[in-house]
């Protein structure tokens, strides 16, 4: 039964086609079909120009890549001894901590020279100093949100070294200073005091002496002011 009304609806829907104009509905579907394929193949000619194009440079690297095998490029160039810089070795730890030699060429800096300058990095230590995670340490005024002392606008002169591990747990390992503690640095207050939207007093730091490694190489932006009563932020 289900099948014998599925066909007389084809049936009915045919004969209600056919009094209503065919050709119309036809010229429709036919309308229909056209914009369909046409929103298929538009995106599929875009991807495949897009590939083309690429695969047409990588061809191009590839040749030039060709050119250069088995032979020593600059070869013409002559460099003078590297300048050596180490300051990233003091401040940074793991991968970021490496030295910079830069080779100048003979020529100077003349314009036609076609030999550039070359940089070379390499590690600083053979065993990366692990001191990659910022320790909330509790003993540096004006870092991680500590107060400055009271009264103070500035910190101490005097270097304060803060350790940063138990010595006794690294007995018969070969560890960076940069691991064992971190010198503080020193900061200074330099604003007066303004309220933010959390109503609570501030006053703005600046570092006037780096510490170091990097993660305390500078001091808090802001630290919390001892007056309870100040001007909005806007005011200053």
């Amino acid at each position: 039964m289900p099948s014998m009304s599925h066909q007389n609806l084809q049936k009915r829907l045919l004969r209600y086609i056919s009094r209503r104009k065919p050709c119309k509905y036809l010229l429709f579907i036919q309308f229909g079909i056209l914009a369909l394929l046409i929103g298929f193949f538009i995106p599929v000619m875009l991807l495949l120009d897009n590939s083309r194009k690429q695969l047409a440079v990588m061809k191009a690297e590839h040749r030039i890549y060709q050119t250069y095998v088995g032979s020593i490029t600059l070869t013409h160039c002559h460099y003078l001894y590297p300048q050596k810089s180490e300051e990233l070795c003091d401040k940074q730890c793991g991968s970021s901590a490496y030295i910079v030699l830069r080779y100048e060429n003979s020529l100077g800096n003349k314009m036609e020279s076609t030999c550039p300058s070359l940089i070379q990095t390499v590690p600083c230590h053979e065993k990366p100093a692990r001191c990659n995670q910022k320790l909330q340490l509790r003993q540096c005024p004006g870092v991680n949100g500590i107060y400055l002392l009271k009264n103070l606008s500035i910190t101490p002169l005097t270097i304060f070294k803060v350790p940063l591990l138990n010595i006794s747990t690294m007995k018969g390992e070969i560890v960076s200073a940069l691991e064992l503690f971190a010198v503080c640095p020193r900061c200074r207050i330099y604003s007066h005091s303004y309220k933010k939207s959390d109503n609570t007093c501030y006053r703005q730091l600046e570092t006037v002496r780096e510490g170091w490694p990097e993660q305390y190489r500078v001091c808090d932006s802001e630290v919390l002011s001892e007056n309870k009563i100040c001007n909005p932020y806007d005011a200053l």
